[in-house]
């Protein structure tokens, strides 16, 4: 569910950015593409109120990232934990 959201942010913040002429490639490996233009003050190709809008999704997204990153570590250390130890 987390990478479901998480892929719905990106395609929001992909979206809204490309209806202002402002496109990345696909996928969360790109969004930094995007955050960095997002956070240039001399880009003002942006109206202030969507940019803080945007920001707000960016912030939303690295919450979920951080989320994501430490259940992937559980599931790691449950599955090394019930694994047969070598013989």
């Amino acid at each position: 569910m987390l990478v479901k959201q998480r892929t719905m942010l990106i395609n929001t913040l992909r979206g809204l950015r490309a209806e202002f002429g402002i496109a990345a490639a696909a996928g969360p490996r790109h969004v930094g593409e995007l955050v960095t233009i997002l956070a240039d003050p001399a880009d003002a190709r942006i109206p202030a109120p969507l940019d803080d809008g945007l920001m707000a999704i960016v912030e939303t997204l690295r919450g979920l990232e951080q989320r994501i990153a430490r259940v992937e570590k559980q599931i790691v250390a449950g599955a090394a934990a019930i694994r047969p130890a070598a013989t």
